[in-house]
């Protein structure tokens, strides 16, 4: 059993009054449990790659469309 659900490795993090930081946010139970430079994949079930990619963990997009 891997210590996270979830590993979003690689990616360049946006946080508030931080701003963009190099960070690999780590999920367990749905929640974000580390969020830390270097987290090692084996350490999470499911591995997402990020690179290149802006992460805004948290956020949710409010953009959406009902009844299309």
């Amino acid at each position: 059993m891997s210590r996270y659900d979830l590993l979003v490795k690689g990616g360049t993090a946006v946080l508030p009054c931080r701003g963009e930081i190099r960070a690999d946010p780590a999920v367990s139970a749905g929640k974000v449990a580390a969020f830390a430079h270097d987290v090692a994949v084996v350490a999470a079930d499911e591995v997402i790659d990020a690179r290149g990619k802006t992460v805004l963990p948290g956020a949710v997009d409010a953009h959406f469309h009902l009844g299309i």
